[in-house]
């Protein structure tokens, strides 16, 4: 588990991952070395209106190993989902 706050703002992010024999396994055949972002997990779709939410989440994602595709609204979300080359193994929407 991750977890960023922001400092006088009521918004915490957590990321959570599951830890199944799948997940172990493609982080083992994919070794992400310290400080390397945005590789090894798949990517990630980020919905988020917030500036700063979206960074801090986009930084704990790609630290996480995902490379990830920010969207500032439902509709770029969307759309982002729609394109031809979407394959997202995560997606985080802001509610």
């Amino acid at each position: 588990m991750r977890s960023r706050r922001l400092p006088a703002r009521s918004a915490f992010v957590a990321l959570l991952l599951a830890a199944g024999p799948a997940l172990a396994q493609s982080r083992a055949s994919t070794a992400i070395a310290p400080g390397t972002r945005g590789h090894g997990l798949g990517k990630a779709l980020l919905v988020e209106d917030d500036a700063l939410v979206a960074l801090l989440a986009q930084e704990l994602l790609a630290d996480a190993g995902f490379a990830v595709t920010l969207a500032s609204t439902g509709k770029a979300g969307v759309s982002a989902l729609a394109a031809p080359d979407a394959r997202f193994t995560l997606a985080m929407v802001d509610m």
